[in-house]
Formats: structure tokens, C-alpha cells, sequence
């Protein structure tokens, strides 16, 4: 055989060990001479997304997208724990639970807020695994969405990855976990509501879908402020709160901007409490 040739079909019988040390559940040992033969293995059932999972495989590679192609952002070790929201060609789409990740946003499309806060200020900004422009998007903000700041990256900002934004596993290498401490097998609830004082007259006659617009106006305005810890979002989060209770169930178009609303809502409250000088 050529040296060339020779080359060539060694790397061939390499590549598929190298895609199964972290994308791929590696085959199973060839049953011993004389064992009966298995039946054909079905599908595994999986539970309804989302549900907990922990990582059953070694150097298990998180991706950008659902497939060997797209940046592996970490390597997962095996135990670790995943949310699964979804699935797209064998892919498990996943958060991470036991670690920090980041995504990055082109600094001039955010605003700083204090408190380690930047303001979306356009819409669809995109949201990319690393620092460049050929990075990979894997989630958009809207203007007015809060994103916290995890680190400078010259002109880029690092930044923790909001709700709308997650990852993917090969699905052979989850596996669906009991409930324990800590994670659940049902959806995640959003971030607990803080007490708000409403500041506005409530009008009693507006129908839900005024309601959602006008709530959408209070957060933006809010949001404007230079300062996270001026932003008060409780007038805008009882509006939300109001249409959801009274929006019918011929309307599915309000009831999904309310419930959008409110979710952006508390995301908002949340990083408004946890960061340093945002009120308790």
C-alpha cells in the first residue's frame, strides 16, 4: 500500500473514536461467541421538556448548535447536571445548572446600568458564542432586555446568558434524572416577583391587550433610567399580572405578550436585586 493511501484510511478508521469521546455514545462491546442475540434496542422514551438531566458521558462537549460543526463552549463531566428545553435531530437542547457560561454582545448595541447591568438598545441583537462577528448566534435580545455583565472583552461584553438562550448535548449522552435538590423534573419557575407598589390609577376599563401595551411602556420607561437601582418595575409588572388574569381564552395572542412581558419583568427584578446596591 502507499504511504498516501496508508495515511488516508488510518484517518478514516480514527475519526469516529475521536467524534465519540465527546459528541457521541460510544458503540457497545460485541456480545461474547455463543450469547444470544439482542433484540433491536427501541428509541428511549423521554420525558416531556423541559425536565432535569445529568450528563452520563466523558468530556462531554456543549455546543453552540446541534452538531460537531458549531464551538464546543465546555466540556461536561459525567454527572453534571442539565436542563433540557427541547430537541432538534438527536440534539438535546440544554442549560448548564452546576456551571457560570457567557455569551457575548457587540458593546455598542448595550448601554451600562450600574450594578454590572447593560440595556439591550436595539432589537434583535444577536447574542454569539465567542467574541467575533463569525461567531456563532445562539440566542437574540430585545431592546429593553437587562443582560448582566460578567466580563470586558475590549468591544465585546461577556455576559450571562439570558432565559431565551441555551446550548446542546448529543441526546444519547443525557440522561433523564429523578428530582433532587436543586433541579426538578417539571418546568423552572421564573424568578419569585418582588412587592411592588402600584404608582399608577388603575383603569378598570381597559381590556387586557391595552393593559400589555401600556405595561410594555412602563418597563421601557424604567429601563431608560441611568441606574439600575432607580428602576422601579412593579407598576409594569401588576399590569401584566392583571391582563394575564382577564385576557380569555379566544385570545392567545395577549395572553403570550403577557406572559412574555411578565417573564421579562422578573428577569429584570431579579438582576435588579442581586446586584450590589439594588435594593432587597
Amino acid at each position: 500500500m502507499r504511504p498516501r493511501t496508508a495515511l488516508i484510511v488510518l484517518a478514516c478508521a480514527l475519526a469516529p473514536a475521536a467524534r465519540a469521546r465527546g459528541d457521541e455514545p460510544r458503540p457497545a462491546d460485541p456480545a461474547p461467541a455463543g450469547a444470544p442475540a439482542a433484540d433491536s434496542a427501541a428509541p428511549r422514551p423521554l420525558p416531556e421538556a423541559p425536565y432535569a438531566g445529568t450528563v452520563s458521558g466523558e468530556g462531554v462537549n456543549l455546543r453552540a448548535g446541534p452538531g460537531t460543526s458549531y464551538e464546543a463552549l465546555a466540556r461536561l463531566a459525567p454527572g453534571e447536571r442539565v436542563l433540557v428545553v427541547g430537541e432538534t435531530f438527536g440534539w438535546l437542547r440544554v442549560r448548564a445548572v452546576d456551571r457560570r457560561l457567557r455569551v457575548y454582545v457587540h458593546k455598542e448595541l448595550v448601554a451600562p446600568k450600574g450594578g454590572g447591568a447593560l440595556a439591550v438598545e436595539r432589537d434583535r441583537v444577536n447574542l454569539r458564542a465567542r467574541p467575533a462577528l463569525d461567531a456563532t448566534v445562539v440566542g437574540q435580545a430585545d431592546r429593553g432586555d437587562l443582560l448582566r455583565l460578567v466580563e470586558d472583552a475590549g468591544e465585546w461584553a461577556a455576559v450571562e446568558p439570558p432565559a431565551s438562550v441555551a446550548f446542546y448535548v448529543h441526546g444519547e449522552l443525557i440522561r433523564p434524572a429523578a428530582a433532587g435538590p436543586g433541579v426538578g423534573t417539571g418546568p423552572v419557575p421564573g424568578p419569585a416577583a418582588a412587592p411592588h407598589v402600584d404608582l399608577r390609577p388603575r383603569a378598570a376599563g381597559d381590556p387586557p391587550g391595552r393593559k400589555v401595551r401600556r405595561a410594555h411602556e412602563l418597563y421601557l420607561a424604567e429601563v431608560a433610567k441611568d441606574d439600575l437601582d432607580l428602576m422601579d418595575f412593579g407598576p409594569a409588572l401588576r399590569l401584566f399580572e392583571e391582563a394575564l388574569r382577564e385576557v380569555g381564552p379566544d385570545d392567545p395572542e395577549t395572553r403570550r405578550a403577557a406572559l412574555d412581558g411578565l417573564e421579562r419583568v422578573q428577569a429584570a427584578e431579579a438582576l435588579r436585586t442581586g446586584c450590589p446596591g439594588g435594593r432587597e
